[in-house]
């Protein structure tokens, strides 16, 4: 109910092969878990989802968007750099198990 246009999926002949999930929190929006199904990489539609879920933000009003890489994810990096994303700081994640 929040936000109900924050999951982009990307349909091609009736088959889900790929998503991106927008999260708007007080540090400002975060792109996260970019998917695209192994079969359907290398035709730009991971690169759609982006433009989409970018315009989005844009039409908001946002002046910057955030997404989390892993810091071995050394392709994603490349990716998102050609995209136009900088490096930003870098903070550890952690965890507690119950």
């Amino acid at each position: 109910q929040r936000n109900p246009d924050s999951i982009l999926v990307a349909v091609l002949d009736g088959r889900v092969v790929g998503n991106v999930l927008i999260i708007e929190d007080g540090w400002g929006p975060l792109l996260f878990r970019l998917a695209v199904s192994q079969s359907f990489r290398e035709r730009g539609i991971g690169t759609k989802l982006l433009e989409e879920a970018e315009n989005k933000l844009k039409e908001k009003g946002y002046k910057e968007v955030h997404i989390l890489v892993g810091e071995s994810e050394s392709e994603l990096k490349e990716y998102y750099a050609k995209r136009g994303y900088e490096e930003g700081n870098l903070y550890r994640w952690m965890s507690k198990e119950f």
